[in-house]
This record gives C-alpha cells, structure tokens and sequence, in this order.
C-alpha cells in the first residue's frame, strides 16, 4: 500500500482570501412606501429576507423594536408591499402554546 503526500508543501500559507461582504437591502425611497425610523430585531433561531415577495421573517423568540413600540412573539412576520406585521405565538414539543405575542409602548 503506497502512502502518498499533500500535494501542499508544508508552511505555505492559504491562497484563498477572506471575503467580507456587507448585506444591504436598497429599498424604494417613496415617502408613502418607507419607515419612519430604524427597527432593530433579534430572533433566537433565525431571521429570513424573502426578497421577490418583499418579507422579512423572524424565527423563534422574535423580538422587534421600531421607535418607541416593542414587539415579542415566537414568530415574527413582515410584509413590506403590504406595510403589515403580523406576530404569533409558538408550540413547545409537548403542544403548550409559547411566547405569546406582546407588544408594549416605552414611556414618552
């Protein structure tokens, strides 16, 4: 049985560069069509940007901040064209309804 080497010779370093990429989402700048201010989000599982259908979706234990509204649900839904947020609450493994939506106002 023949053993054979890395084709690499030892201490040369890795061609392939690091690429850094920014996300950037540009949006239409319409008056009617964008936000007042920033909205800021987190979610424990993932968030998914559907761009074709203009959605932004946020898994399990979302949260949403816009301005002085804050939104917590299991399951977060934005639909842009329509201008509509929708929130959920979400099962556990054994059936319980979880992270019922609430949404509060910070004091002025």
């Amino acid at each position: 049985m023949q053993i054979l080497s890395d084709s690499i010779p030892n201490g040369l370093p890795d061609t392939v560069p690091t690429i850094v990429k920014k996300d950037t989402i540009h949006l239409n700048s319409d008056k009617d069509s964008s936000l007042e201010t920033t909205i800021t989000y987190e979610a424990e599982d993932s968030g998914v940007l559907h761009i074709p259908t203009q959605q932004f979706i946020l898994y399990n234990k979302a949260v949403a901040h816009y301005g002085a509204m804050n939104l917590k649900a299991g399951h977060i839904e934005f639909d842009q064209t329509k201008q509509l947020l929708k929130a959920y609450a979400t099962k556990d493994t054994s059936g319980k309804i979880i992270d019922r939506p609430v949404i509060t106002q910070d004091d002025i």
